[in-house]
């Protein structure tokens, strides 16, 4: 993942933001949301992408903040995220 905490997603028409904390595990808790990143659409996707796997804050469109929820996203590690 490249070094990039801040999104390219455009604000929503009414400007709803919100933000979602990634940062890299080892383990996954047993009561965790888990999905793997091939499940999340392609702007969700390029959100995770564009993170270095250290724990960051990005700004995203309300649209991604729903479609990624709390949980678990595998994609060559374990992320947790979480919205806020």
């Amino acid at each position: 993942m490249a070094t990039n905490t801040t999104s390219s997603e455009a604000p929503t028409a009414a400007g709803k933001r919100r933000a979602v904390a990634v940062s890299r595990i080892d383990t996954v808790p047993p009561d965790a949301r888990v999905r793997h990143f091939d499940e999340l659409d392609e702007r969700t996707q390029q959100v995770l992408a564009d993170l270095d796997g250290e724990e960051a804050l990005v700004p995203v469109a309300e649209s991604v903040a729903d479609e990624i929820g709390d949980g678990v996203v595998v994609f060559t590690e374990y992320y947790r995220v979480d919205v806020r």
